[in-house]
């Protein structure tokens, strides 16, 4: 159980790290300021579906957050972090409501890909004008997409890696010498 706990934590690490290098290093400025397209959204998905929808929040509201702080954006700042964390839980309980139905529960990927759209619609029309939120409406729906995309791309082709389980199947096997050692250090006062 412990290993399962430390192998999530560092999915998450790599995925929130991959979402931010993404996010701030290769993005393409939306008009009149307001934001900018990226493809960070991918590790948002693959963390929601591959982990969990918990997960894939902080994976979203941690690499989002960061890269809104990086690249300037800091009155997007709190915005980003609620829309991409509840951007994980949209995703991932959909994708878990319908795991056995896998079409079905993909289709979530296109919620999350429309409520991040209308969040961020919602974030213009505060700080700019409602044009300028539907302006941004088509770039934020294809960034979306393009997320949606390659998310379920990198998790058809990846479904059957180790890596990607979140079980006892996918942790290394414990030799007795290693248990042996474990009851050593429960044992040992810290």
């Amino acid at each position: 159980m412990r290993n399962i706990v430390i192998k999530k934590m560092s999915l998450i690490a790599i995925f929130a790290a991959l979402m931010f290098v993404v996010t701030a290093f290769l993005q393409i400025p939306l008009p009149g300021g307001a934001g900018y397209f990226h493809f960070g959204d991918v590790f948002v998905f693959v963390a929601a579906v591959a982990i969990d929808p918990l997960s894939g929040g902080i994976v979203g509201a941690l690499g989002g957050g960061l890269a809104d702080l990086a690249s300037g954006y800091v009155n997007y700042l709190p915005f980003t972090i609620i829309i991409k964390f509840l951007l994980g839980i949209i995703v991932g309980y959909f994708y878990r409501l319908f795991k056995k139905r896998r079409v079905i529960g993909y289709s979530g990927f296109m919620l999350g890909m429309i409520w991040n759209a209308a969040a961020y619609f919602g974030v213009d029309v505060l700080y700019f004008t409602w044009q300028a939120g539907v302006v941004n409406i088509i770039p934020n729906l294809v960034q979306g997409l393009s997320g949606a995309v390659l998310g379920i791309l990198i998790l058809e082709l990846t479904k059957d890696f180790k890596l990607m389980r979140m079980d006892e199947t996918s942790l290394p096997k414990k030799t007795s010498s290693s248990s042996e050692n474990e009851k050593e250090n429960e044992k040992k006062p810290d």
